[in-house]
């Protein structure tokens, strides 16, 4: 470990992939359901979440054979001095593509909701601040961050709560009218909303309590499938499939439907709720850029060792990652690259899996 500033436990792990699953996604994935299976969405995320646990709990398992090795260790282990490199720049890619994405959605996602007029470089900037400070103070300030995910998830369970008597059940009926093959076919789509726990691979070596972090980090995954079933669900009881179709962002589109006493703007609260959360997703992957470059060239990134290294290396990626997110120009196009993300992801958790199958024969043929 880099220092105490970069050691979590097992528990602070569990808002640490929280908070990397629920911010962006979950906002279109309703009405993106609707599309694709109608009413049989909230179906779809159950399965598609019940099936990223099991590679959360395989990637665990992968990460518990090599106990305190960073993420180049383990890569050196399995694939030797020089395809390791390969190896390790390819997660590294993934991360820092991961950045440019979330970065822009979210950007994106302040210009239509709150502020129409201003320039995008300017909003960049602006989401890039907190961004930057709290990756500087490390790990441990990450994930004490995170821990502003369960504000969120409490007040939309609130907010379900106050709509209990609006909701339709004839909305959700009959279930499974798509027909086996629609939701099993969306729901291997659907599993790439729930990436996040594969950034488990970079900060698994700070973790204090190893023993516990499968267990953890299982559960985190379990959360999120629950949230992510229980919105799906309450917005099609609420708007039902054909409504959802029309709207954009529907959970926003659902809390502006409210009036509660003393509040009159719950939907302005409640998105100034959620805005935070969409940035410790990009949080998470700018962390985990940060953190992997420094490990392959071995900058020290404790928060007490400033030296022009670090800092080079800080300055570096933001001149990287600014211009590029500025490339999507419409809302289309980043939502295809949020597409392309989900994809890329995938094919990161597979080459997990196939690192994984690699060990375990080397541990068969007695090899190490």
């Amino acid at each position: 470990m880099e220092n105490d500033w970069n050691s979590i436990t097992s528990k602070q792990l569990i808002a640490f992939i929280v908070s990397s699953q629920i911010g962006i996604g979950i906002l279109t994935l309703p009405s993106t359901l609707a599309e694709d299976v109608g009413h049989d969405g909230w179906i779809v995320v159950l399965l598609a979440g019940m099936l990223f646990s099991t590679l959360t709990l395989l990637i665990m398992l992968f990460l518990r054979r090599f106990d305190g090795k960073s993420l180049i260790e383990i890569n050196k282990v399995i694939y030797g001095k020089y395809f390791s490199l390969i190896v390790s720049l390819i997660y590294i890619i993934y991360v820092y593509f991961g950045t440019i994405v979330t970065l822009r959605a979210f950007v994106e996602m302040v210009r239509i909701t709150i502020l129409k007029l201003t320039p995008i470089f300017a909003l960049v900037l602006l989401c890039l601040i907190p961004e930057i400070y709290l990756a500087w103070y490390g790990l441990k300030a990450i994930s004490r961050f995170g821990n502003v995910i369960y504000i969120v998830l409490f007040s939309s369970i609130i907010l379900y709560l106050f709509s209990l008597y609006d909701y339709r059940m004839d909305f959700i009926l009959p279930i499974g009218e798509a027909g086996i093959p629609a939701i099993l076919k969306t729901t291997l789509a659907t599993t790439m909303s729930y990436l996040g726990p594969e950034l488990a691979l970079f900060i698994y070596s700070d973790i204090k309590d190893k023993d516990k972090a499968l267990k953890y980090a299982v559960l985190g995954n379990f959360i999120t499938t629950l949230f992510y079933t229980a919105t799906v669900l309450v917005l099609t009881l609420f708007f039902g499939e054909e409504m959802l179709l029309r709207l954009v962002f529907p959970l926003f589109s659902f809390s502006s439907s409210h009036r509660v006493f003393v509040f009159e703007r719950l939907d302005l609260i409640f998105v100034s709720l959620w805005m935070p959360s969409m940035g410790t997703t990009m949080l998470s992957y700018y962390f985990c850029t940060y953190y992997g470059l420094s490990k392959l060239m071995r900058i020290p990134i404790g928060t007490r060792d400033i030296n022009s290294s670090r800092i080079a290396l800080f300055i570096g990626i933001l001149l990287l990652v600014v211009p590029l997110s500025l490339l999507p120009k419409t809302s289309i196009e980043i939502r295809n690259l949020l597409n392309i993300l989900g994809y890329v992801g995938m094919g990161v958790i597979i080459l997990t899996l196939i690192s994984y199958f690699i060990c375990l024969l080397r541990a068969r043929s007695g090899l190490k």
